[in-house]
């Protein structure tokens, strides 16, 4: 095997080992960026390789960009793989929602519950797992179906650290320490809270009914 300086000049169909030469790469558009050792170039109409025209070879940078100057060679790998990685980088740079169900204590991982009933006076609850998200922001969406009798009683959001004890918490609307809706004696009801910078990492709502009812209710909750 011969070798040779890149930019010398080459026999026809010699075999050669191509040795990246010192000079600097093409500035051509086209070219090759620095930083990269060797890249694949598919050959097209070199002079010298007539034999390897339309193969893929893997060559020294600065060879690949005077091939590609010459109109010897197409770059192939390269640009592939920047967009790739530009891919594989966007979503970590970019911000995403968590949207999650809350569920029934009564149901499993595997086999979550997503609903709960308020019979009379009793309390009904629905918790998430354990929220991860890009933001702090968390908005919770109630919905309530009338099953018989006269809907009523109060909805609370609570917040929890650990997924045991739970709290009232306030929201961004009402500033309140206790936050809360009234149950109506309506067919079906919806119910949103937005809370800003919460910093709890679990989350229930609970309803107590009131006198003679019973109703159904679930719950979504997205952080962002």
């Amino acid at each position: 095997m011969t070798r040779k300086k890149a930019g010398a000049v080459l026999e026809e169909d010699e075999e050669i080992e191509i040795i990246e030469s010192t000079e600097k790469p093409s500035t051509d558009n086209k070219s090759f960026p620095h930083g990269l050792e060797e890249t694949e170039v598919v050959i097209t109409e070199s002079p010298f390789h007539k034999n390897l025209k339309g193969q893929k070879v893997k060559i020294g940078v600065s060879v690949a960009n005077k091939m590609i100057a010459n109109g010897w060679a197409e770059a192939v790998s390269v640009f592939l793989i920047l967009l790739l990685s530009l891919i594989a980088i966007a979503p970590m740079n970019a911000q995403t929602s968590v949207l999650t169900d809350l569920r029934n204590s009564l149901g499993t991982a595997s086999v979550p519950i997503l609903s709960d009933t308020v019979t009379n006076t009793g309390t009904g609850t629905l918790s998430s797992i354990r929220v991860n998200g890009p933001g702090d922001n968390v908005t919770i969406v109630v919905t309530c179906t009338e099953i018989s009798g006269t809907t009523a009683g109060t909805i609370t959001i609570q917040g929890s650290l650990d997924g045991t004890n739970y709290k009232a918490i306030p929201t961004n609307e009402t500033q309140t320490s206790i936050t809360t809706a009234t149950a109506l004696d309506v067919a079906s009801q919806v119910f949103t809270w937005r809370l800003a910078s919460s910093p709890y990492l679990y989350y229930r709502v609970s309803w107590t009914g009131s006198g003679t009812m019973a109703a159904s209710f679930a719950a979504k909750l997205m952080k962002h």
